[in-house]
Parts: structure tokens; C-alpha cells; sequence
């Protein structure tokens, strides 16, 4: 199997780590942490953690060719896979074996499918997004890059997410409705508006 380091040692790390071992294409190899300089060479999972500003650097040293950033944060996501690119890393996708995802959906690199979530036909994942536990996106629905739907969370037919935008868990987005980029929708909103870029909906 490919070898590859999971890029946060977190609970997400967990839930990403979880869905690569439960498939048949890669093998965590360790997990990095480029913050947490005291967790290097810790166990997590049974994998090393790398930890520090040399974390990712050491990482292709080692010979692992393959990654995915896995932290909700969606602004310092899309940074750590410039940073991945840069140093040779290929960004891959993960989709959980019991996400339900139609045939035709496109998704981009770096997007990450939880376990439960269903993804409708016709619809358009971006690079580096998170489709958390039991998520529905249905169909034609377009999410730009970096967009969170966190747990439970339901976006109706045809809904179009602007780019480092997080739907909170439970919230559900009535069909055909446009979200700006860098928006926030709070856990359990009933959404029936377009919102603008940069909006806070509570």
C-alpha cells in the first residue's frame, strides 16, 4: 500500500486515520504535527508523530510520498497543503468505505469524506474539503474549496458553497440557496437566504 502522513495528531487526525485504515489504498505511515514540538516520536494510533516547523520536511525524508491535511480549521487547511505541494507531497482524497457518494460527483485533492456521509449525483466537491459524519450534500449542489459541513449537517438540491465556508453541525440548507465564501453558519440552523461573503449566521 501507498505510504501516508495524516498532517494533524488531532481528533479529525483520528477520524481521517480511521477512514484510511478502513480502505485498501494507503497506509498511515505517521502523522505530523507542526506545532506541538513535544510530541515528537510519540505513538498516536500506533503511528509516530513528526512534530515541529521541520515536521513535513522530515516526513519526505523518510520517504512518504503522500498526505492529507486533517485539522476543521478551514483557512490554515488550505496553507498546509501549499506547504505539502511544496514539498513534493501528493495530496490525496479520503473517502470513508461507508460514505455513500454517487458516481459522477467530482472531488477534488485533498477532500476528505467521513463515514455516513452521503453526496448526491451531479455535484462538485472542491480540493481540501470536509464532509463530516453523517453529512448530506444532495444533489448538483457545488462546495468550493476548503468548505466544512460538519456533522449531520444537510444542504438541499442545487446549494452553492463559496470557498473556506464551515456549515455547522445539524444545520440544514434549504434548496437552491448561494453561501459566500468565508461564511459561518451555527450548529442547527435552519437556513431558507443566500448569505454574503464573510456573513456569521447564529
Amino acid at each position: 500500500m501507498k505510504r501516508i502522513v495524516v498532517v494533524g495528531a488531532g481528533g479529525h487526525g483520528k477520524v481521517v486515520a480511521d477512514a484510511v485504515r478502513a480502505g485498501d489504498a494507503f497506509e498511515v505511515a505517521a502523522f505530523a504535527d507542526e506545532l506541538a514540538t513535544q510530541r515528537d516520536g510519540d505513538l498516536f494510533l500506533g503511528a509516530r508523530i513528526i512534530a515541529g516547523d521541520g515536521a513535513l520536511a522530515r516526513a519526505r525524508e523518510l520517504g512518504i510520498g503522500y498526505a492529507i491535511a486533517a485539522f476543521a480549521d478551514c483557512k490554515a487547511r488550505l496553507g498546509c497543503c501549499e506547504r505539502l505541494l511544496a514539498h513534493g507531497f501528493e495530496i490525496v482524497t479520503v473517502v470513508h468505505p461507508r460514505a455513500i457518494v454517487a458516481g459522477d460527483v467530482t472531488i477534488g485533492a485533498g477532500t476528505f469524506l467521513a463515514a455516513g456521509a452521503i453526496v448526491g449525483t451531479a455535484t462538485v466537491l472542491g480540493e481540501s474539503a470536509i464532509i463530516n459524519t453523517g453529512a448530506i450534500v444532495d444533489h448538483d449542489c457545488v462546495l468550493e474549496d476548503a468548505v466544512h459541513v460538519e456533522q449531520g449537517a444537510c444542504l438541499g438540491a442545487r446549494v452553492r458553497v463559496g470557498r473556506v465556508t464551515t456549515i455547522g453541525i445539524g444545520a440544514t440548507v434549504t434548496k437552491d440557496r448561494r453561501i459566500g465564501a468565508h461564511a459561518w453558519i451555527a450548529p442547527a440552523t435552519l437556513l431558507t437566504c443566500d448569505v454574503e461573503d464573510g456573513a456569521m449566521i447564529s
